[in-house]
C-alpha cells in the first residue's frame, strides 16, 4: 500500500493533486513537496518532519523547519537555530484529516480566498509568480497540458 509520495526537488513548501487525465473532479492523490535545505533560490533553508502511525504507517501530520538564514548569519553565526514554521494540521485542517481531501480543499480556499492565499505563499516562498490563479493552477494541475488549460481558463494571455 501507498501511503504517501513524498518529493523535493522544486526547492518550494508546495503540493500536487493528482487526477485520472485530469477530467477528474476528485483527486486520487497528492504529492507533497517539501522545500529545500539547499537556498538557492532566495530561500532559506528548511526540513520537514512527518508524524505517521506506528501501526498502519499512514501519514497523519508533518511539521515544517526553517533556518532564517538573515538571522543566523548576523546574530548566532556559530550555532544556528532552527524554528519551527508551522505545523500541517494545525495550520491547514483544524479536523486534524491530512490527506487527499484535505489537500483538494485547500487547494479551493486557496483559490478562492486571497488571504488564505497570501498566507500559504508566505510559506511558499521564492521569486515565482505571486498570481493567485497560477499557483493554484499548479497545485491543481500536474502535467503541462493540464496546468496550461486551467490558466488559460482565466483569460491570460
Amino acid at each position: 500500500t501507498i501511503v504517501g509520495q513524498l518529493f523535493g526537488h522544486t526547492h518550494h513548501d508546495s503540493f500536487r493533486l493528482q487526477y485520472v487525465n485530469g477530467t477528474s473532479p476528485d483527486a486520487l492523490g497528492v504529492a507533497m513537496l517539501s522545500p529545500s535545505v539547499t537556498p538557492i533560490y532566495f530561500n532559506n533553508p528548511s526540513f520537514r518532519l512527518w508524524y505517521y502511525h506506528s501501526l498502519t504507517f499512514s501519514l497523519y501530520d508533518y511539521a515544517q523547519y526553517f533556518l532564517n538564514l538573515n538571522k543566523a548569519n548576523h546574530y548566532y553565526p556559530d550555532s544556528p537555530i532552527w524554528q519551527l514554521e508551522y505545523d500541517f494540521v494545525d495550520t491547514y485542517d483544524p479536523k486534524g484529516n491530512y490527506g487527499v481531501d484535505s489537500m483538494q480543499k485547500l487547494s479551493q480556499e486557496l483559490a478562492s480566498d486571497p488571504i488564505s492565499f497570501s498566507l500559504w505563499y508566505d510559506r511558499w516562498a521564492t521569486m515565482f509568480s505571486r498570481d493567485r490563479y497560477v499557483q493554484t493552477c499548479s497545485l491543481r494541475n500536474a502535467n503541462d497540458d493540464s496546468f496550461t488549460q486551467c490558466v488559460d481558463s482565466f483569460g491570460y494571455p
